[in-house]
């Protein structure tokens, strides 16, 4: 009963959140004074060949993206569905215990992911889009997964604190610290990456 009660609050906090967003875009988006963009012949500014090569390592990193998506969903799919037994029992630190297999889970998909990286990273090489070293994209790709696993670290912890101090309303400061983050993500990214 009680993880039932959970999966519909899990979902319920979902939609809202879907609802909320959707709102705010229609709120937000300016309904007059845009500009329209001007029509582009981009046969103007490249050759033709140039543009057969642009579609050529367009449809294949397409593909590519789409086969990385699909090994995260079979990762993710498969960490659920078969989650080792000794996940579930109990610890005297269950908060930490969470945030562990956070990172552990964000680390997983990570080094699942090496192989499409590496090809799609290849492509790059081949179109002359990529000018770094192997060891510089392995340095990048580090990094992204420390940082990702921080991220995961948190929200766990932070998901885990409240379904345990508040049973049947977390799902209401879990929106919230959601929105938050999208709001601190959008304004601290500029400043953190750039």
């Amino acid at each position: 009963m009680a993880v039932r009660f959970i999966r519909q609050s899990a979902l319920f906090a979902v939609v809202v959140a879907l609802l909320v967003a959707e709102l705010l875009v229609l709120l937000m988006t300016p309904r007059s004074g845009l500009i329209t963009p001007l029509p582009v012949d981009a046969a103007h500014w490249f050759t033709p060949a140039q543009l057969s090569r642009a579609a050529s390592f367009n449809g294949l990193q397409l593909w590519l993206g789409i086969a990385a998506l699909l090994v995260k969903a079979v990762v993710l799919t498969l960490i659920v569905l078969r989650a080792p037994a000794r996940l579930r029992g109990p610890y005297r630190h269950p908060i930490i215990v969470s945030g562990l297999v956070g990172a552990a889970i964000s680390i997983t998909v990570v080094l699942a992911l090496i192989p499409l990286s590496a090809l799609m990273r290849q492509r790059s090489i081949d179109y002359g889009l990529t000018t770094s070293s192997w060891a510089e994209w392995g340095w990048d790709l580090a990094r992204g997964a420390g940082i990702a696993a921080v991220i995961a670290a948190t929200a766990t912890i932070i998901a885990v604190a409240l379904i345990r101090r508040m049973p049947r309303r977390w799902w209401v400061p879990a929106s919230a610290l959601i929105v938050l983050g999208g709001v601190l993500i959008t304004f601290a990214g500029p400043l953190v990456i750039d």
